[in-house]
């Protein structure tokens, strides 16, 4: 098989459309300029001549990991954000009972708090937003309640038969 040009460039047109995605070389899953050319290496030569290292940011860390602990720290925060919420709403309901939309004013304060609290990791994830911050709480608005009340109880510890 000869190798052309049009041949290396099809190729590489054929990964348009495929998303930006730090050290990745997967055709319409992710990769980056390095796993571009890669990527059009394997499909047209074959094997790479050799394996590339995970590389690490200037602290040390790859992209998988920032990744899952800024997640970990979006995570966290919602529930902080939905936990205060909670508060926020139980205080006004026992003011003024039966003229509060709860649902309404729980991902309000929620959204208040986590932009106020964890901008930066929202940013990363596209989540500074407060519209889409709003849809993405209310979405998982039963995980992060539930979790809430679990953290905010203590449970005691089971009482063993003699």
């Amino acid at each position: 098989m000869t190798i052309t040009r049009t041949t290396i460039v099809a190729e590489a047109r054929s990964w348009i459309g495929t998303p930006y995605r730090h050290q990745a070389s997967l055709k319409g899953v992710g990769c980056d300029c390095l796993g571009l050319v890669r990527g059009v290496w394997r499909a047209v030569l074959g094997a790479e001549p050799e394996a590339v290292p995970v590389l690490k940011n200037r602290f040390g860390l790859s992209q998988l990991e920032i990744d899952a602990s800024t997640r970990a720290i979006v995570d966290q925060g919602l529930q902080k954000a939905v936990g205060y919420a909670i508060t926020k709403v139980q205080e006004f309901t026992v003011a003024k009972p039966l003229s509060v939309d709860v649902k309404s004013d729980l991902i309000k304060h929620a959204v208040d708090f986590a932009l106020t609290h964890i901008p930066d990791a929202l940013a990363y994830f596209g989540l500074d937003d407060p519209q889409k911050l709003a849809q993405t709480i209310e979405a998982r608005l039963g995980i992060l309640a539930m979790q809430t009340s679990t953290q905010a109880r203590s449970p005691a510890a089971p009482a063993t038969a003699a």
